[in-house]
């Protein structure tokens, strides 16, 4: 009895409060880096040199192409995507840890350069080395230390990324790391899991009040909802469908390109033409630039002033933008740039139906979000965090039923290879 309750402590202290705290401290400090770089690429360098905006553009992304080319001529095809990191943790059951550096340096090119992509994809795979090398490292382990040090610390990554608790039931992936289990069998897991994820979660909140950072969480408007907008929810859930569609249509054609182009087979070429390009996007269209996570603020204030034109371009523009970042080695995450897309698509519907705006976000960004990235809890709990409670319930029933309308009769049509992804 005394050598159990051992056993869960020790798994409770060190995979659950430690590794969460490191997770969330490795995650907070390469996020802090990025905006540190950031700033100064991009706001303080064009006041030392004296260029202007739009030609500082066109630089840093040209030049950024360059880099990143290099990285992937001289470093390797570095960073993977979420799926591929758990694809290939499903099959060996670990994680290659030796190319680390090379991964950091690849992650963070992207991110300082302008790519519309966010931190996800980097951050989830050099964590996921990161344990497995600190697995091997330790001594006297036993054979279950490395698969719990990996689930127990990837569970982590989303919490510090997005600055809210993700627990492991709200896994990235159906197939991924953090398949439901049993809580009769799987209790300690559990307990483990909760303890890493709110471990991280609060060492992020007490170093980011530390640097007093503002988190990109906001609460929108609550606002009554009117029969009139309770008309319209199918309207607008068969709408958010076909954007979401029309989203992986877009991703399907900058690939189709690259396939055709043989761009995949040089990737030194295919950055170096991705930097050009979103030099070109960047410089006339700013928010097309990065991941989207700062600019959200400014949509929801000045969405009226914006207009709709201007949204539903921009939005369009974005999800470009992202794709062609994905598919020119410009790699990284699609969460945070289509959370970007799919609200500037909500504010634009609120302008030409004139409902609650809320009510939208609660439908459209979820339902888009489901669409495209193919994980409702995690659309829902996304967009939740924004909503005031009452909301909830809609961006709940939209998910999931957009998620069973996609899987059930969307994904199995004969166009279901161009537009589900």
């Amino acid at each position: 009895m005394v050598s159990i309750i051992k056993s869960i402590a020790k798994n409770i202290i060190f995979f659950g409060f430690i590794m969460g705290t490191v997770v969330g401290a490795f995650c907070w400090l390469f996020m802090f880096l990025i905006n540190l770089s950031t700033n100064f690429l991009w706001h303080e360098l064009p006041h030392i040199i004296k260029v202007s905006n739009f030609t500082m553009t066109i630089i840093l992304c040209i030049v950024g192409g360059i880099m990143i080319g290099l990285g992937q001529k001289f470093l390797g095809p570095y960073p993977k995507e979420m799926e591929e990191i758990l694809h290939e943790y499903k099959l060996t059951k670990t994680i290659d840890y030796k190319p680390l550096p090379k991964y950091i340096v690849c992650a963070f090119l992207p991110l300082i350069f302008g790519g519309s992509i966010g931190p996800e994809a980097g951050l989830f795979g050099m964590v996921a080395m990161f344990s497995t090398f600190l697995s091997i490292k330790i001594k006297n382990s036993n054979p279950e230390l490395k698969e719990e040090l990996i689930e127990t610390s990837t569970t982590a990554v989303l919490t510090a990324i997005f600055e809210v608790p993700f627990f492991s039931s709200f896994s990235y992936d159906k197939n991924s790391i953090h398949k439901l289990k049993l809580i009769s069998k799987k209790l300690l897991n559990y307990i483990t899991y909760t303890c890493t994820t709110l471990s991280a979660y609060f060492i992020i909140k007490f170093l980011n009040n530390l640097t007093h950072k503002e988190s990109f969480i906001f609460k929108l408007e609550q606002n009554n909802i009117s029969s009139k907008e309770l008309l319209f929810f199918i309207p607008i859930l068969i709408l958010s469908i076909i954007i979401g569609l029309s989203f992986n249509y877009i991703g399907q054609l900058i690939k189709y390109i690259c396939k055709k182009t043989k761009l995949s087979l040089s990737p030194f070429i295919a950055a170096i033409i991705g930097g050009f390009t979103l030099a070109a996007l960047g410089a006339y269209f700013p928010l097309t630039l990065f991941s989207g996570e700062h600019a959200l603020r400014e949509i929801v204030n000045d969405f009226e002033e914006l207009g709709v034109s201007y949204l539903v371009l921009i939005a369009f523009l974005k999800i470009l933008a992202t794709k062609i970042s994905v598919n020119f080695r410009w790699v990284g995450g699609q969460i945070f740039p289509t959370i970007f897309a799919s609200f500037c698509i909500a504010f634009a519907l609120s302008c030409i139906l004139n409902i609650d705006s809320t009510y939208l976000v609660a439908i459209t960004a979820t339902g888009v979000i489901t669409v495209v990235l193919k994980k409702p809890i995690l659309a829902v709990v996304l967009i939740c965090f924004f909503l005031p409670v009452t909301h909830w319930i809609f961006a709940i029933i939209s998910a999931f039923l957009i998620n069973f309308i996609n899987n059930k009769f969307i994904c199995k049509t004969s166009i279901s290879k161009y537009l589900c992804i």
